[in-house]
């Protein structure tokens, strides 16, 4: 049988292409030869492998590690994770193929992707990283007639995949040229497919957070210096609740115009860059979208461009929020060197208290994220106002409530980074009590024991509690939890110094939105290192 259907397929050599589908028969043998065979023709193994794809049976936009997805689909996906020839194909296809197979191929290489990473070992994956922004060049430098959005779309999609989901040490030059195409595709006004707009958005937010990491400005250079995408950011952040139900995806997209600005802001900070178009935007829609907002990623988003204007106490060129104050009012003690009401602020301190209580990892760790800047910030402008702030009896309240959320890694996170705060700020202790810590610790040691074995963001966080509580007088470590902290610390002290990658990407994408993770802030040697002299501290306590 086998012999048989090598010689059937032997014929296809000397048909037209055209005529191909005529005999095509779909069948695995058929796939791998088309895959493997070095003399076929590039044109014919072409025509045989989207016939293949198309007719792919299975759920495309499932998960490749559950049983819905059919064993052609699985059989497709373990070939081109190890088979070179098929990525020019593939890279082909995204370029000029039609809607669906471009989709269908797109899918399967994030799906390629996702199973690879974060080893990134496979041989497609690394050569998708070289040839993924060369491709997507080439592509930009055609003629505008010839360059269709469903391309555009898949290609900028896999960018972001690749961003997402593989260690890219640093920024090459073809990025910086490709974000400036970017840019000069979202300046278009004749630009309206909101999907193209989505992950056009999504890819300027990926090589930013590539910049952070290097300290490089280029992208930021770029976006900054087009007053066109940055009046388009505008209209996005600035559209009310009308105009975001009444137009499909504009959420999402208002949601990628706020993460992008939150990033622009932040670099803009640290590299002055300097700013063609300053977006204006009202406090209150502002204080509104974090706080009623139908999805939380707007609310997260949201969140993230307080916290950054916050960082940048109010005074970014980038972004100025708008405040309605009567004049005739004169200014309260309270309001004293703030550059918005004191009265905004605690609303704002509400909101973000509330929002740590929907049961939203991700809000809120962004919401403790904010009521930490905005503590730095008052602390900074109106130290009164600041010690009132923190002194509110429901914060202490939060915290107990929160400490009953921690069950999952990611509200464990967030309590960390809550009680870390009110450590921080709180030299009275009249917010974080004895039972809370004691509370917290129980909640880490149990998790430690089963995590895995790396400086995890939980780690970070844990570490700099105990560094705080052994500086302190208010607080202390139980005694019957020294010998386990301590050990703790004896294992951190043991971990390898490389880290999973993909365990503490830089990168989320939540509901079609690309954020930056709230990965651990510092070195994993500096950890290493506090957690030794934690380690000794404690056994001279014992």
């Amino acid at each position: 049988m086998w012999h048989f259907c090598i010689l059937i397929v032997h014929r296809f050599v000397e048909l037209p292409a055209e005529d191909l589908p005529n005999l095509y028969s779909h069948h695995p043998v058929m796939f791998h030869w088309c895959c493997t065979c070095d003399t076929l023709p590039y044109e014919i193994a072409k025509t045989l492998f989207k016939m293949w794809i198309s007719q792919l049976e299975g759920h495309l936009d499932a998960d490749i590690t559950q049983d819905k997805s059919s064993e052609d689909v699985k059989m497709t996906l373990e070939l081109l994770q190890t088979n070179e020839k098929s990525l020019s194909i593939i890279l082909d296809i995204l370029c000029s193929g039609d809607e669906d197979i471009t989709e269908r191929v797109s899918w399967l290489t994030k799906a390629i992707l996702n199973q690879s990473c974060p080893t990134g070992s496979t041989i497609i994956v690394k050569v998708l990283q070289e040839k993924l922004p060369v491709v997507m060049q080439k592509l930009f430098l055609r003629q505008e007639h010839e360059v269709k959005d469903i391309h555009c779309v898949a290609l900028l999609d896999l960018l972001c995949c690749v961003h997402r989901t593989c260690h890219i040490p640093e920024m090459e030059s073809i990025s910086a040229k490709l974000a400036y195409h970017v840019s000069n595709l979202l300046s278009k006004e004749s630009t309206s497919n909101t999907e193209l707009i989505r992950v056009s958005l999504n890819y300027l937010i990926c090589l930013m957070l590539q910049n952070a990491k290097n300290t490089d400005n280029r992208v930021a250079l770029v976006i900054l210096s087009s007053s066109g995408i940055l009046q388009m950011l505008e209209e996005l952040v600035q559209m009310d609740d009308k105009q975001l139900i009444h137009t499909p995806n504009m959420v999402t997209l208002q949601a990628c115009a706020l993460s992008l600005l939150a990033q622009l802001i932040d670099v803009q900070r640290k590299t002055n860059v300097k700013v063609q178009y300053q977006i204006t935007m009202d406090l209150t829609s502002a204080l509104n979208t974090i706080q009623k907002a139908r999805q939380n990623i707007s609310r997260v988003c949201g969140t993230k461009v307080l916290t950054s204007l916050l960082t940048a106490n109010f005074q970014s060129p980038v972004l100025k929020l708008n405040e309605e104050r009567d004049g005739t009012v004169l200014l309260s003690d309270a309001d004293v060197g703030l550059d918005i009401s004191s009265c905004q602020l605690r609303k704002l301190l509400i909101i973000l208290q509330n929002n740590m209580l929907k049961g939203d990892d991700i809000l809120c760790l962004a919401s403790v994220h904010c009521l930490h800047a905005l503590m730095l910030y008052t602390n900074q402008k109106n130290k009164d106002l600041g010690k009132h702030l923190l002194n509110q009896p429901w914060n202490q309240l939060l915290l107990s409530q929160c400490l009953d959320l921690c069950e999952t890694d990611g509200m464990l996170v967030c309590v960390l980074n809550l009680i870390n705060l009110f450590v921080k700020f709180d030299s009275d202790g009249t917010v974080v009590t004895q039972a809370m810590v004691d509370t917290v610790l129980e909640h880490v040691v149990k998790y430690e024991q089963t995590s895995h074995r790396h400086i995890s963001q939980v780690s970070f966080q844990y570490i700099e509690l105990i560094k705080q509580i052994l500086e302190l007088n208010s607080l202390r470590i139980s005694i019957r939890l020294r010998e386990k902290v301590a050990q703790q610390m004896a294992t951190y002290m043991d971990y390898p110094q490389s880290i999973d990658n993909h365990a503490l990407s830089a990168i989320l994408s939540i509901q079609g939105v690309i954020l930056p993770s709230e990965s651990p802030c510092g070195l994993i040697q500096d950890a290493k290192t506090a957690a030794c002299k934690i380690h000794t501290k404690l056994k001279s306590l014992m």
